[in-house]
């Protein structure tokens, strides 16, 4: 939607110049009804605040699908910053900081929003809705800043009722990042281990984060906040006490099958486009086995294919001339 908007403005003045000169714009239908939007001095302004907020949208739509950085207890970070920064284009700034809880910001109070001077329509929204007010257009400007304030209002109202800010289990989520996962109480273990039904023992779980909450050698490394969780856990796994024995084996293996879990549809449709190149027509035979193997060492493979064995050049070197002599006819070795 972002790029047709985008391309839309783009090719404004030829759309206004056809549709207005169209042999059909004095009849009553689609095309009149185009050419009347486009040379209704609105249209733009709403087009143009539109397409800066796609670009918002899009953003945070790209971090929901990143295939690197997206994982399931990064989704509350992720939508409580676009509450507060959809808010912060609506809400007067003292309101925001006075509420505890973003989601109890009155948003809805029209003496707590921003005047219509302040709330953000984009820059190029804003130079329109400009020359509206020095032609004496009033009444649309402020039908503008009336709309605009109204689309905030929804969004935000839509963003409160689908996303469970609330729950606790995603509060316990917090626990699978570096950052956090030593100021999370122990209850939250009781929370993901019902809510997901791990494989694992909860209690034994729950002994194991009891002490890890209380080792100093599980500290990440770093604090620039840029720990990857899946390495975190993996090196917390690998950790032994002095009989050599794994410390927090199904702590850490919980906390993997809980990274694990996709965000979005990305992964799957990521997992489906690896398949049909995999399995092609050419190799429809094929067993389901052989497909399954295939794409887990596509998606865990930490190198490319040639470097899990590296021939040495004698044998490299024996082979292309036994290549070479066998498309020219001759005998190799």
């Amino acid at each position: 939607m972002g790029r047709s908007l985008r391309r839309t403005l783009e090719m404004w003045d030829p759309l206004v110049s056809y549709f207005s000169s169209h042999p059909d714009v004095e009849k009553a239908g689609k095309v009149k009804n185009v050419a009347t939007l486009l040379n209704k001095s609105t249209t733009k302004v709403y087009l143009l605040f539109l397409a800066d907020m796609m670009d918002m949208f899009d953003k945070v739509n790209m971090a929901l699908q990143s295939s690197s950085t997206a994982r399931i207890h990064t989704i509350r970070d992720t939508m409580i910053r676009l509450l507060r920064r959809v808010l912060a284009l609506l809400m007067q700034p003292g309101e925001i900081r006075a509420a505890e809880d973003l989601t109890a910001v009155p948003y809805a109070d029209r003496s707590k929003q921003l005047p219509d001077a302040d709330v953000h329509v984009s820059d190029g929204a804003l130079a329109l809705l400009s020359h509206l007010e020095d032609d004496g257009d009033e009444p649309e400007a402020r039908q503008v800043y009336a709309s605009v304030s109204a689309f905030y209002e929804a969004f935000v109202k839509k963003l409160l009722k689908a996303f469970p800010f609330g729950s606790t289990t995603f509060q316990a989520l917090a626990v699978l990042d570096p950052e956090k996962a030593l100021t999370v109480p122990v209850s939250c273990i009781d929370d993901l281990c019902t809510t997901f039904a791990v494989g694992c023992n909860k209690d034994t779980v729950k002994m194991e984060f009891r002490e890890f909450l209380a080792d100093p050698a599980v500290v990440p490394e770093g604090t620039d906040g840029n720990v990857d969780a899946v390495q975190y856990w993996l090196r917390v796994r690998a950790m032994k006490s002095a009989t050599g024995e794994l410390i927090y084996c199904h702590l850490a293996g919980t906390m993997l099958q809980l990274l694990s879990i996709p965000v979005s549809n990305a992964d799957s449709e990521r997992v489906f486009s690896l398949v049909r190149q995999i399995q092609t027509d050419f190799r429809v035979s094929m067993s389901t086995k052989t497909l399954s193997a295939l794409v887990g060492c596509h998606f865990n493979k930490t190198s490319r294919c040639c470097e899990f064995h590296r021939y040495p050049d004698s044998f490299m070197q024996k082979a292309k001339s036994c290549t070479k002599e066998r498309v020219h006819g001759g005998n190799a070795e």
